[in-house]
C-alpha cells in the first residue's frame, strides 16, 4: 500500500498562496508568511472556510477546521504551521 507524501511547511505555504490568489484575496507575489489573513487581507470566517476548502481540494485531504484556531492576527505562516501539524498527527 503506497501513501501520498504529506506536504512540508513550505509546500503548504505555497499551496495556501495559490489558493488565496485563486480566491482573489491577493496576488501570490504580495503574500508572505507574515501576511495577516484578517487584518491585511480582510478575510472573514466565510473566506476562511473557502480558503480551507480550496486547500483541501488541492491536497485531497480533509482538515478539522476547529483545530486551526482562527484569530484576528493569524498569519499565513502560522496557518501553514498548524495545517502541517494537523497533517502530521493524523494516523501517526
Amino acid at each position: 500500500m503506497s501513501t501520498t507524501p504529506k506536504p512540508n511547511q513550505e509546500d503548504i505555504l505555497e499551496i495556501l498562496k495559490d489558493c488565496l490568489e485563486t480566491l482573489d484575496a491577493a496576488p501570490k507575489s504580495e503574500l508572505t508568511a507574515e501576511t495577516r489573513l484578517q487584518e491585511d487581507l480582510g478575510l472573514d470566517s466565510l473566506d476562511m472556510v473557502e480558503l480551507v476548502s480550496e486547500f483541501e481540494e488541492r491536497i485531497s485531504s480533509l482538515l478539522d477546521e476547529k483545530q486551526l484556531g482562527y484569530s484576528a492576527d493569524l498569519t499565513l505562516g502560522e496557518l501553514a504551521n498548524r495545517i502541517h501539524e494537523i497533517l502530521n498527527t493524523e494516523n501517526a
